[in-house]
């Protein structure tokens, strides 16, 4: 059992607390909704059970009348005993030593009074159906009541099993790039890696090439765009999706060259990849950090989040410099990383000094240096004009928290299939003007 997949039962249950004649009203509904978010059946057939135990407990006028004048922290008497069965499920499957802690935790988390108010908040997004807020809102009540990794796994320190997390990994996801790949080892869980780079160099499409090779892995991709559209962005994971066999170019996609010929393409691409990608849209400068945390909630945590990209996030808090800004939102993707126990990898914005340069190392960052400082990996992405007639690009890796770092490869752009070619050592001087 997942930390998340534990964290979604609690936080379910505490939805079903709320009122027992919305439980009664849309059974059907949350009926499929446990099977949609990946709920065994047991949890919805004890979740029915405890609703007709429920059914004694205080009204829903009463719990709310009871939440202006209460102020301490105590679960209801006749709850107790229905959250002791309720463990008896949650701590199936839970390894030994940690039953304690996460009884203690889930207690807690039922019992406090935020939850209680955080669910009559939220009663328009319950009448409505809408899931997707309402667990967002729990999740931000719950805070620091989630099972955590970062504690130690045995009672001895020096115990290779306190390393378990780095050796399940099997090392990093490879993104088919291998300045990133070959240096630093891919892309790690708990870690963010940021690509630094100007406007028009192709940002975009290196987050996309870098979805497709990590789906040909076998691994899961969540791809968050907040600068093309969703058709736009998937246009192109179709392109770098082909293999020579499928003899599919990007324009034969785009417009539609050849209907039946992209039509069977698509339903093998269905095959192959469909429930290991997911991709969504969100508006410049309104989509938050919090949507972030509802995507990785609804797609059961996948193995790599790319958001195209962080600068086009809307802030935690809105300040008067935007550097501020970015650096907390920096903070709060990262946060995101460790938290969801997910590799992160997004684009960031250069200054204009960064126009007509190939090597892009830290000085070119825009507005905020404190994102440098939190991203584990940075890479730096430049090209000169007669780079960009060549189409090809180069790649440095200006930061690495565990390896070496200085390290720059050339590629080829190949637009016909979105993918970058042919990488090869780059030195390091002769460095392009500045206009």
């Amino acid at each position: 059992m997942n930390d998340f997949t534990l964290g979604y039962q609690i936080r379910l249950l505490a939805l079903f607390c709320r009122d027992r004649d919305f439980f009664l009203y849309y059974s059907p509904v949350i009926n499929e909704f446990c099977f949609t978010i990946g709920f065994p059946q047991w949890v919805y057939s004890f979740i029915t059970t405890y609703f007709k135990k429920f059914s004694s407990l205080p009204s829903q006028v009463v719990l709310e009348q009871s939440l202006r004048t209460d102020t301490t922290l105590q679960l209801l008497p006749e709850e107790a005993p229905m959250l002791d069965e309720f463990f008896g499920y949650v701590l199936n499957g839970i390894p030994a030593g940690e039953e304690t802690w996460v009884r203690e935790s889930a207690h807690k988390f039922a019992a406090t009074k935020q939850i209680k108010i955080t669910l009559n908040e939220q009663g328009p997004s319950i009448d409505e159906g809408d899931f997707d807020k309402l667990i967002s809102a729990l999740r931000m009540s719950s805070n620091g009541l989630s099972r955590s990794s970062r504690s130690l796994k045995d009672q001895y320190v020096f115990s290779l099993r306190n390393l378990e997390e780095i050796y399940m990994q099997g090392g990093g996801v490879k993104t088919g790039v291998g300045v990133i790949d070959n240096w630093v080892g891919g892309l790690f869980k708990k870690e963010l890696t940021i690509v630094l780079a100007d406007t028009n160099v192709g940002k975009s499409l290196l987050m996309c090439y870098i979805g497709g090779q990590i789906l040909r892995q076998g691994k899961r991709v969540l791809h968050v765009t907040l600068e093309m559209s969703l058709a736009r962005t998937l246009i192109r994971y179709f392109a770098t999706l082909g293999d020579l066999e499928d003899k599919i170019q990007y324009n034969d996609i785009l417009h539609l060259v050849d209907p039946t010929k992209i039509h069977e393409y698509s339903l093998r691409l269905r095959e192959r990849y469909e429930g290991q990608f997911h991709i969504e849209e969100l508006p410049p400068g309104k989509g938050t950090v919090e949507d972030l945390y509802r995507f990785v909630d609804k797609y059961q945590n996948p193995d790599v989040l790319i958001v195209d990209y962080l600068d086009l996030l809307a802030p935690p808090i809105r300040r008067d410099n935007k550097r501020f800004e970015l650096g907390e939102l920096t903070t709060a993707v990262r946060g995101l990383s460790v938290e969801g126990d997910i590799s992160v990898l997004t684009p960031t914005q250069t200054n204009r000094a960064a126009h007509n340069r190939r090597i892009i190392g830290f000085q070119f960052v825009a507005e905020d240096y404190e994102k440098m400082r939190i991203a584990d990996t940075v890479v730096g992405m430049g090209q000169t004009l007669e780079d960009a007639l060549r189409h090809e690009v180069v790649l440095m890796l200006a930061k690495s928290r565990n390896t070496v770092r200085d390290k720059a490869e050339r590629y080829i752009i190949d637009y016909s299939s979105m993918s970058f070619r042919n990488g090869r050592p780059e030195l390091l001087q002769n460095q392009g003007p500045i206009d």
